[in-house]
């Protein structure tokens, strides 16, 4: 955990060195771009190298069910089983299937209703705290495409808004997923406190960059990264 100037700066392990040594504490971070360019490796590996740490780490899932992530995960070399306790996954995918949650999840009976999504989160976030204090949560969602499937902007906006400012208050991290989506993405670009691009080109090549982060210092270049059997390598 890095400090300047008394901001907190929450490593990620994987794009520290082009942000000044990580994500600033309080940070909601839109992950956007095109299909398979990435985005969800990258998600998947900052929530590893977290729960790693010793940090409590919080999942939405809306483009997979748990077990289908746990797999996904494990294949990429992070294996979560060993941290049971420090994540929780709130299976949204399967919970629209069977329209009930399982009992250790938390309680959502109506899978599309943003106010119970953001209560859910909440709960999770003071029991892992009661149970295992720390001083930040990480949390991801996977994907707000998939979350928000056929709602209106005006309730992405809404609870958008609502998850970045418990996160500010809170002092948590959270990361979004976003698949390239004209409709939202200019207004999600400026609620978020910072914005992380991929892209996979024709040739099959992926680069990414930091579109934008709050209170640092930091380049606009495209970067390139392959995925190997441990995540997402920078390259130069």
């Amino acid at each position: 955990m890095g400090s300047s100037e008394g901001l907190i700066r929450i490593p990620t392990g994987i794009i520290d060195g082009v942000i000044q040594g990580g994500i600033p504490l309080g940070s909601t971070v839109l992950v956007k771009g095109c299909p398979k360019s990435g985005k969800s490796v990258f998600i998947s590996q900052i929530a590893y190298n977290q729960v790693k740490s010793g940090t409590p780490v919080i999942g939405i899932l809306a483009d997979d069910s748990k077990e289908d992530f746990l797999t996904f995960t494990q294949e990429l070399g992070m294996d979560f089983s060993g941290f049971q306790e420090r994540i929780q996954l709130i299976d949204i995918f399967s919970l629209r299937r069977r329209r009930s949650s399982l009992l250790n999840e938390p309680i959502i009976s109506d899978p599309w209703d943003i106010i119970q999504f953001m209560d859910a989160i909440k709960d999770t976030a003071l029991k892992f705290l009661m149970e295992q204090p720390h001083p930040h949560i990480t949390g991801f969602i996977s994907s707000m495409n998939s979350l928000f499937f056929g709602m209106e902007k005006g309730i992405v906006y809404e609870f958008f808004s609502l998850l970045k400012d418990f996160t500010l208050k809170t002092k948590q991290i959270w990361f979004i997923e976003l698949n390239s989506n004209p409709d939202v993405e200019a207004m999600l670009n400026a609620l978020a406190d910072g914005v992380i691009e991929l892209k996979l080109t024709e040739d099959g090549r992926r680069f990414l960059r930091i579109y934008g982060m709050k209170r640092t210092t930091h380049s606009k270049r495209w970067i390139p990264f392959e995925i190997g059997r441990k995540g997402i390598v920078l390259g130069r």
